[in-house]
């Protein structure tokens, strides 16, 4: 029944709610996705990323336009999960410090819960599409693709309506502490 459907047909039917859709997808392309990300990563990494890739596939049929090529935004989508992980395992790896000397630790200011509820404060004063794409960056870890993806936008705009949202906040931060020192 499947078999005889065009990867493009496959996924309207997906996105119209066909669950043995996805299983034809998957089936036939599994190989070749598992093969391109062991391209790129350790051998011990690449079961989590395959795995991520089919779960952001998931999240993001919605946004497939059946006018496009779909492996090219299959690999796409799959080049994009490799590059968050990589991204995470390196800022992960670049946060890691051993030292000896136990006293450093506290020279480290501990977040309060005021810090917490003021940037609650701030995000609330950002527009809808900053707050949004705020949130999905620094809450929910989303790449600036994804974050494109689901505003409907480019990964240059989300970026940049990113950058402009932290600009904001750090000005109304900056003045609201002027306010409470006085000044």
């Amino acid at each position: 029944m499947y078999s005889d459907k065009t990867d493009k047909l496959l996924m309207r039917d997906y996105q119209n709610g066909d669950f043995g859709a996805f299983d034809a997808i998957y089936d036939r392309h599994k190989a070749k996705v598992y093969a391109y990300i062991r391209s790129k990563l350790k051998a011990q990494n690449i079961d989590e990323v395959f795995q991520e890739v089919f779960l952001k596939f998931h999240r993001f049929r919605m946004n497939y336009k059946e006018k496009y090529p779909f492996l090219p935004w299959l690999f796409t989508l799959t080049k994009n999960v490799i590059v968050d992980y990589l991204r995470r395992e390196s800022k992960h790896q670049n946060n890691v410090t051993f030292t000896t000397d136990t006293h450093d630790i506290h020279a480290i200011p501990r977040p309060t819960s005021t810090d917490f509820q003021d940037a609650e404060v701030l995000v609330g004063k950002l527009n809808k599409n900053q707050k949004k794409a705020v949130e999905m960056r620094f809450s929910d870890d989303f790449s600036f693709e994804e974050i494109a993806m689901e505003l409907k936008t480019t990964p240059s705009n989300a970026r940049q309506l990113v950058s402009r949202a932290i600009k904001r906040m750090k000005s109304l931060a900056f003045s609201n502490k002027e306010i409470r020192n006085g000044r």
